[in-house]
């Protein structure tokens, strides 16, 4: 006869108790270890900055949005670039950090709607694409007003 499944009651990395949902469905880190959704989240998510939606990290981090600031700092355009390889960019302690310009290629404008943020960072797909797509459709317009 085998022994009855342990059901983890607390997370495995604050050490807080899980609530009944997350019992009842945890999320699981990297090793299969049940952890709370505030764990979960700051670790595997994060916001959009055009949208404020949640995205996962795993599946979403291929393009950024670089802001004028951002840009200027960097010495590049203000626009979404996919991401070509990683590492994208190097962060310092004190809050420094550097884009290699090899790790990433622009493939759109600044959207309309995302214009006037001082946050750039990763975007989710939907918004990319919407980027793209707009940019796309101004580089035409451009071409017939011409």
């Amino acid at each position: 006869m085998s022994e009855p499944a342990v059901v983890a009651t607390e997370c495995a990395w604050c050490l807080g108790q899980l609530d009944e949902e997350e019992i009842e469905d945890p999320r699981k880190d990297l090793d299969g270890e049940a952890i709370c959704d505030e764990c979960y989240y700051e670790e595997y998510m994060y916001i959009c900055p055009i949208c404020q939606n949640f995205a996962e990290t795993k599946d979403n981090e291929k393009h950024l949005m670089v802001t004028p600031e951002l840009a200027e700092n960097q010495r590049m355009e203000d626009g979404i670039y996919q991401v070509v390889e990683f590492p994208v960019y190097s962060a310092s302690m004190l809050g420094h950090f550097n884009f290699f310009p090899s790790s990433s290629k622009r493939v759109a404008r600044l959207p309309v709607d995302a214009r006037g943020y001082w946050q750039g960072g990763f975007i989710c797909e939907g918004c990319a694409k919407k980027a793209i797509e707009e940019d796309q459709w101004l580089e035409l317009w451009h071409l017939w007003v011409r």
